[in-house]
Order: structure tokens, then C-alpha cells, then sequence
């Protein structure tokens, strides 16, 4: 899976993504978060929808303080509540997630991951699978600006090639 690489007289290291490998991941956790979020419009029971609901509620705190480290807290709490099931997933997000810690301390990026997961937690509540799906696609996309902004505040020793 390239999660981990043997290095002769060094041993195992996790190695740095290249940009390129960096947005294949992000795409495809874009893909696979938007089948959850499809998978549990149609199938989350209320106890599910209720932890959905309270990890919103944690994203609206966090956000209202401008909180970022909370918030990213609460936003792990918030996918987890809608693919606790798919096992695979966590293992994308966790390679991803080193790339993607300081998003939330970007200028308005709070706010509209905030608006987001309303637009999803709407979408599963109204049991919406097709409009869950195309929801948590565009919230996780890597187009747009808050790529580029992710890509901007990366190290200079980030791997570029490939």
C-alpha cells in the first residue's frame, strides 16, 4: 500500500508523499467518504444519527470559538459518526492526515467545513443518498482553493516529483 518503505542500513520509514500522491489519496478519500456518507443515509439508525447530530454540535462550538485544534477534533468525531463501519477509510485518512492538519487554521476554512457537514448531516437525515454522497465528495475534493492553500502551507522539503 506504500504506507511504509525499507530503507537498507536505515530500516522502515514512513515515506513523504509526493504532491501528485498526495491528491491521488485525497481523490479517492473524496470518492470513498462521499459512498459513506450515501451508505448512511440509507442505513444509520437513530442512536447513529443521534452521535452525527452531537459531533455537529461539537463542530459548531468548535468553529464559534474559532477553536482550529478543537474543531479538527470534532471533525474526526464527525466522519467517524458517519463511516464507522468502513474499516479502509481510516487507513486513507490517517496517510492523508499529516498533509492536512493545519487546514482548519486557514482564513474562513472553519466556517465552510462547518457549512459542509450541515449540507451532509441534512442530506443522510432526509435520507438522501444521492445528495449525502455528492455532499461529502465536494467537502473532502481536493479542487478548489482550499487545495491549493493545503499545497501552499506544505514544507519546502515535501517530495515534489513523481
Amino acid at each position: 500500500m506504500g504506507l511504509l518503505k525499507v530503507v537498507p542500513r536505515v530500516g522502515v520509514v514512513v515515506p513523504k508523499l509526493t504532491i501528485r500522491d498526495l491528491l491521488v489519496l485525497l481523490e479517492m478519500l473524496a470518492e470513498l467518504e462521499g459512498a459513506c456518507a450515501s451508505f448512511a443515509a440509507k442505513r444509520m439508525t437513530a442512536g447513529e444519527r443521534k452521535a452525527l447530530n452531537a459531533a455537529l454540535i461539537a463542530c459548531e462550538q468548535a468553529a464559534r470559538s474559532g477553536n482550529a485544534k478543537a474543531y479538527e477534533k470534532a471533525n474526526a468525531a464527525f466522519h467517524a459518526a458517519i463511516y464507522s463501519g468502513a474499516r479502509q477509510i481510516h487507513g486513507l485518512r490517517l496517510r492523508c492526515a499529516g498533509y492536512q492538519r493545519s487546514r482548519f487554521e486557514l482564513s474562513g476554512r472553519l466556517e465552510r467545513s462547518l457549512e459542509e457537514h450541515r449540507v451532509i448531516v441534512a442530506a443522510i437525515e432526509a435520507g438522501d443518498a444521492d445528495a449525502a454522497r455528492k455532499a461529502m465528495i465536494e467537502h473532502i475534493a481536493v479542487g478548489g482553493r482550499d487545495f491549493a492553500e493545503l499545497v501552499s502551507t506544505l514544507p519546502r522539503a515535501l517530495d515534489v516529483g513523481g
